[in-house]
Order: C-alpha cells, then sequence, then structure tokens
C-alpha cells in the first residue's frame, strides 16, 4: 500500500513539474513575441540545469527539449537590452552560469553573450564580481571563454583567452588570478 501511495505522489508531483514547465515556456513564448523584455528576463531560466531543460537537446531521449528551437533567438533577445547589465540581471546570469558546461547550441549561445559582456564592460564587471565568491566568479568566466577547442593548437581561442587576461590586468587582480 506504501508503495503506491508513494507512486501515486511521485506521478503527480511528475505531472506538476511538467506543468510548471509548460507555463514556463509559454510565458517566455509570449514575451518574446510581444518583445516584453521585462517579463522574458524575469521568466528566464534561473539554473543551468533548467536552462538545459528548456533550451538543451535531451541526448538520452534523442530529441530537442521545449525552446531548443527558439534558444538562438531568445538568448539573443535576452542580451539585446541595455538593462542585462543592471545589478539584479547580472547576479541572475550569476547564478545561471553556476555548473556551466560547454555544449553546441543554446550553451554556446549563452557562452558568445557572456563573452561579449565580459570584453565590452571590464569595468562595470569587475565591480560586479569583487565581492561574489571565487567559484561563482570562475564559473562565469568558464561560461565567457569555455570552447571544445581549448589550448595554444587553436590559436584563436587561445588568443581570446589571453587577450581577456591582459584586458582585466587594469581591472580586477580577482578576475586575472581566477583567469589563470
Amino acid at each position: 500500500m506504501k508503495r503506491i501511495i508513494i507512486a501515486f505522489i511521485a506521478s503527480i508531483l511528475g505531472i506538476v513539474q511538467s506543468m510548471a514547465q509548460d507555463d514556463k515556456v509559454g510565458v517566455l513564448k509570449n514575451a518574446f513575441v510581444k518583445r516584453d523584455w521585462q517579463t522574458f528576463a524575469d521568466s528566464f531560466p534561473v539554473t543551468f540545469a533548467e536552462f538545459l531543460d528548456l533550451y538543451g537537446y535531451d541526448a538520452s531521449e534523442r530529441k530537442p527539449n521545449p525552446l531548443y528551437n527558439e534558444g538562438y533567438d531568445h538568448i539573443f533577445f535576452l542580451f539585446s537590452n541595455e538593462r542585462i547589465r543592471e545589478d539584479y540581471y547580472l547576479r541572475k546570469l550569476l547564478r545561471l552560469t553556476e555548473g556551466y558546461e560547454w555544449d553546441a547550441d543554446a550553451p554556446n549561445y549563452l557562452r558568445e553573450n557572456v563573452r561579449i559582456l565580459i570584453e565590452n564592460y571590464p569595468s562595470l564587471m569587475s565591480e560586479f564580481m569583487k565581492d561574489k565568491p571565487d567559484m561563482q566568479v570562475k564559473d562565469f568566466l568558464k561560461c565567457a571563454i569555455a570552447t571544445p577547442y581549448p589550448g595554444p593548437e587553436h590559436i584563436q581561442n587561445y588568443n581570446r583567452y589571453l587577450s581577456t587576461i591582459e584586458l582585466y590586468e587594469d581591472y580586477s587582480s580577482k578576475i586575472v588570478r581566477l583567469l589563470k
């Protein structure tokens, strides 16, 4: 009897979780279509796992997740508004990049936009990162410079990494230390 009750509760929780994901998918799609950046940004995934659940590719099921095909447009829309540089949204991005792992498609689009933030706003990013835990900053930086082709043998990626270190030498010894 206990097993039946536990199985029933587990199935109910699965249904509720699926409904919540479906609702989030609807909110994100609707906000994107309406170009409602505020609602879109506030509804955007908070964790990397949630991000992958929506925008990633489910290799075990061999199928795209609900927003896989919208990943490129959605991620570039998120970063298209200057408000992404506000403290609230930077904190949200910092949390989103915790545990970041490079992958093609959506994770790569996220990486590209985080890299642009790092390269174009060193003063802002240095100030923002100065009191954040090293692990969070490392994950954020990892997101910005991650590539499937690390090391000197892939000179373009390696040069970008070196130029990021050089860029931050005048702004943040913490970021330079974490990059090395």
